[in-house]
């Protein structure tokens, strides 16, 4: 009694089983394509925010760039302070080598990336 049979999966990898298979269902039904272009939109949108605010990019440069990670850094500035900035407004991202990484994806929208590149400016500036 309460033993499941052999075969039979626990309704928490039941749940999840089901929930990745919408995930793929939505990946399908929208387009790796279009995911990935969107993506990318988001990403240059915070690259020429970031621009604007005397950020320097690491990396891949704007005309081969295929993935929407942005790795940035701003001279004479301590970025690990910029970091723990964007840390306490709920912004993820890693600081790395004297940088910040950010990679914005399909689900972000322009405004969080506007937000992003606002808060980045504002710390620059102070």
């Amino acid at each position: 009694r309460g033993r499941a049979h052999a075969g039979a999966l626990p309704r928490a990898e039941r749940r999840l089983r089901q929930a990745g298979a919408a995930s793929i269902n939505v990946l399908l039904k929208i387009g790796i394509p279009a995911i990935h272009e969107r993506a990318m939109a988001l990403s240059n949108q915070l690259m020429a925010g970031l621009q604007r605010c005397g950020g320097e990019f690491k990396g891949q440069t704007t005309a081969q760039r295929m993935s929407p990670i942005v790795s940035f850094s701003i001279p004479g500035k301590e970025m690990k302070e910029c970091f723990q900035v964007l840390k306490e407004q709920k912004i993820t991202g890693a600081y790395r080598a004297g940088g910040i990484r950010l990679a914005p994806h399909a689900f972000n929208t322009e405004a969080e990336i506007a937000k992003v590149v606002e808060i980045v400016q504002q710390w620059a500036q102070s």
